[in-house]
């Protein structure tokens, strides 16, 4: 064999991105914890907003759209939960030496388990915000406060919230590689999502407050927050990106 035709075989070896990606669904797919997190995430998110919607007195449309989100406040920390559990279970099973060998590349396997996990969790969104709209409309039927799933707001909560939720889960995924545990990468996570944002104000630090998950998540559904959309949107890419930027070296200096 030619030092050619070896090259070629070395390369054939190699899987492509989008061989790694659709590995990485097929993991993910086969973990019962992606369903029940999903699962939940949905009944929560649809379950909170369509009752925070249906409270008191007949709301402003802009008031209304909001309540649409109201329950991703808490059931954020589902989709956190999986892309925390996407990256550990890969050492809690003992997959991660086959999956380390099979993509040698470590930005490839980090890359494409980040791309499977945001995907997952942003199309979630999708779904879960449809049936919040479906059953938090069906009360304002005959309303004038009623809203269509193509007015403005709902339109910019729509894009938004899969953007935010997607990134998170991102986030906690890079935190997994990072520590490749469930429970320290899942308390990280939920840390910074629900606990920072009591802390970080109450030691002065304003401009942190500002820059917190919670702050910028609702700068890019359209909600009342002190940033700008676009501002919101480079600070939550850096939430995620910082993560899985650290986990690339950390994975390729302790291996497998």
């Amino acid at each position: 064999m030619s030092v050619r035709d070896a090259g070629r075989a070395v390369a054939m070896r190699v899987p492509s991105f989008a061989t790694v990606v659709a590995g990485e669904w097929l993991k993910l797919r086969t973990m019962r914890s992606t369903w029940w997190l999903l699962a939940a995430f949905v009944i929560v998110t649809a379950g909170m907003g369509a009752t925070s919607s249906a409270g008191g007195s007949d709301p402003s449309t802009e008031d209304l759209a909001g309540r649409l989100v109201a329950g991703l406040a808490l059931s954020v920390a589902f989709p956190a939960a999986l892309g925390a559990v996407a990256a550990t279970s890969e050492w809690s099973s003992g997959l991660a030496r086959v999956s380390l060998v099979v993509t040698p590349n470590r930005t490839r396997w980090v890359l494409s388990k980040a791309a499977i996990v945001c995907l997952t969790a942003g199309l979630a969104t999708v779904v879960a915000l449809g049936l919040t709209f479906v059953l938090s409309m069906a009360r304002y039927a005959n309303s004038s406060v009623a809203l269509a799933i193509t007015d403005p707001d709902v339109l910019v909560i729509f894009a938004g919230a899969p953007v935010f939720v997607a990134l998170m889960a991102g986030m906690a995924l890079g935190m997994g590689v990072l520590l490749r545990h469930s429970g320290g990468a899942v308390s990280m996570a939920v840390g910074l999502l629900f606990v920072a944002p009591l802390i970080v104000p109450a030691v002065g630090l304003p401009v942190l407050t500002e820059a917190l998950p919670t702050s910028t998540g609702l700068a890019l559904m359209g909600l009342p927050s002190p940033l700008n959309p676009a501002v919101a949107l480079v600070i939550t890419l850096l939430w995620a990106a910082i993560p899985l930027a650290a986990a690339i070296p950390a994975l390729k200096r302790r291996g497998a």
